[in-house]
């Protein structure tokens, strides 16, 4: 009986499916997951660029005076007291100035809004998850037209991810008493606000026009089968799971930045 019994259970076992093939039916993965849902998720949301293209406008517009104004004051027009090499090295020097500008000017075109995954579409053979960028304006109106493409075909220069670094309490500390210093010192010293204020502005200017001539905040994307680059700033004004999420859906390898 025993053993009658023993050869009945191990013929159901065999019957029986594994315990596995659910388990591996019901997994997604997390673009799955994404795709599956019924509206966009907003994976990453840039802060606003309108003082970064101002700069470039700026930088820009400084090129093509000096360039435009030398040139023709040099170049096209130089003075009777002049040797001959000197209109020529500074057409050389103006024609770099201009290039420069055209350079920084560009600098604001393709600078990343938004980057969106977007549902899976019931009435298509879609497979991989998309992700849709989309692009701050250019010149005012311009716009470039968004980009739509598999999320494997999205590629960052590095992590937007950073890990919180660890301060000691000590350190913490120490910080709040210079920032209580510094309050107090703002407090009481009312006459020196306006250079304070004045100081403080131009040093945001000397920021900013290292930001456009530099780039060091943005992180660049390319897209396979897209010509250039696009690129954002890391320091997102929001982003899904503080950037983890759009780390896990893309690759991180850049070529021909």
């Amino acid at each position: 009986m025993i053993s009658k019994r023993v050869n009945n259970i191990s013929k159901a076992y065999r019957k029986a499916p594994p315990a596995t093939s659910s388990a591996r039916s019901t997994y997604q993965s997390y673009a799955d997951s994404l795709a599956n849902r019924s509206s966009p998720t907003l994976l990453y949301e840039a802060p606003s660029p309108n003082l970064y293209i101002t700069g470039c406008y700026i930088l820009s517009s400084a090129c093509f005076a000096y360039a435009g104004t030398n040139f023709y004051n040099t170049y096209l027009n130089p003075p009777e007291h002049l040797s001959t090499w000197i209109p020529v090295m500074v057409g050389g020097v103006c024609i770099a100035v201009g290039l420069f500008g055209v350079w920084s000017l560009f600098g604001a075109y393709r600078i990343v809004k938004t980057i969106t995954a977007l549902p899976r579409m019931s009435n298509t053979t879609q497979q991989s998850l998309l992700l849709r960028i989309d692009s701050a304006e250019m010149l005012l109106t311009l716009r470039p037209k968004p980009v739509v493409a598999p999320h494997h075909d999205v590629i960052l220069s590095e992590f937007l991810y950073r890990a919180p670094t660890k301060s000691s309490t000590a350190e913490f500390v120490a910080a709040r008493r210079e920032e209580d210093r510094w309050r107090e010192i703002a407090k009481k010293n009312l006459m020196t606000l306006p250079f304070r204020q004045a100081s403080y502005w131009i040093w945001r200017g000397f920021v900013l026009m290292k930001n456009v001539v530099w780039k060091d905040d943005f992180i660049h994307v390319q897209v396979v089968g897209k010509n250039g680059t696009f690129k954002f700033d890391r320091n997102a004004a929001w982003a899904l799971d503080d950037g983890r999420a759009l780390d896990r859906l893309v690759k991180h390898r850049l070529e021909d930045v």
